[in-house]
């Protein structure tokens, strides 16, 4: 386990469920701070829902996001709009 406060993003095994099922299951990883990080995989395989847990636009149904100090079973809605001027995501088609 990393030093908690070198860690910017902490994905502790997050689920997110949909209408058919698990959009992601049990997804854990670590990526500290400067580190670059690259989502790539299939078509449906997760990669846009893992960005929006990131941004906070989906909550998980299981597990805890965690991005700099912001984590997903504590933010409140009235934070979502600083937090997400705070997180920067890029998306490449």
């Amino acid at each position: 386990m990393l030093a908690r406060d070198n860690v910017m993003i902490d994905f502790d095994r997050v689920t997110l469920l949909g209408t058919r099922g698990a959009i992601v299951r049990d997804v854990s990883f670590q990526l500290r701070r400067g580190e670059l990080g690259v989502l790539h995989g299939p078509t449906g395989g997760g990669k846009t829902t893992i960005l929006r847990l990131a941004h906070f636009d989906r909550r998980p149904d299981s597990g805890r996001v965690r991005i700099a100090s912001f984590v997903s079973d504590r933010v409140t809605e009235p934070l979502l709009p600083e937090i997400r001027r705070r997180i920067g995501i890029a998306v490449s088609y």
